[in-house]
């Protein structure tokens, strides 16, 4: 049990760090408050199909000033096998997007897993991420692109050839939906540097390497 739990947190990091779509993509203003429910992750070939992973997970963010914004999210699919998620982060925006010139967020964070399981050795991991995002208003719309870096603190035991970092790029396109509502949609290259024989789950890949993610996210402004 102790190495089905080692095993969940090292090698299932692939598929864990990537798995929720991004919202924190424009300063939402000083001590305003949104919240956001999101599901999806990498397409795994199963059952002659590609079939997208519906991995849940629940986001909020607070307006700290004019430029920065308090990030926190939740792992809802992961409490199932008794390991609490947690991201904690924050994201600051240098620029606001003006004509071609796009909104830019640095977005520095920390994924946390915390085992449940009674008589572990190990409860606790965490794994320092940082996001880089640009943006684009299009009428009441936006468009978006960046890139993830999750620094995993251990190689997996299986691989100790495995690259040091995860890099996955992304792109996307937020709705607005009217009352408050928004709607993200995003697909994303999940471990992009990583070649799909360092995975033991054979998912959907783009020459070869990392795994192609869907993404959505329901998002509201209070």
């Amino acid at each position: 049990m102790k190495l089905l739990i080692i095993a969940f947190g090292c090698s299932f990091l692939f598929f864990l760090a990537g798995c929720s779509a991004h919202t924190s993509l424009e300063p939402i203003g000083e001590k305003n408050i949104d919240v956001n429910l999101s599901i999806g992750g990498p397409v795994v070939k199963a059952f002659n199909n590609h079939i997208p992973i519906p991995y849940i997970t629940g986001g909020a963010k607070y307006g700290l000033t004019s430029d920065i914004n308090a990030c926190a999210g939740f792992h809802f699919t992961s409490l199932p096998y008794k390991l609490l998620g947690i991201d904690l982060g924050a994201s600051y925006f240098p620029t606001a997007n003006n004509g071609f010139i796009p909104t830019v967020g640095i977005s520095p964070g920390l994924l946390t897993f915390i085992s449940l399981k009674p008589g572990m050795e190990s409860r606790f991991r965490a794994y320092p991420t940082l996001t880089s995002t640009a943006s684009w208003h299009i009428k009441d719309n936006l468009i978006f692109t960046g890139f993830d870096f999750t620094l995993p603190f251990t190689k997996p035991d299986y691989d100790n050839s495995s690259p040091k970092f995860i890099f996955s790029p992304f792109a996307g396109y937020r709705f607005e939906l009217g009352g408050s509502f928004r709607l993200i949609t995003e697909i994303k290259w999940q471990g992009a540097n990583i070649k799909s024989s360092q995975v033991a789950v054979e998912y959907t890949r783009i020459a070869k390497y990392g795994a192609v993610a869907i993404l959505f996210a329901l998002e509201r402004a209070f």
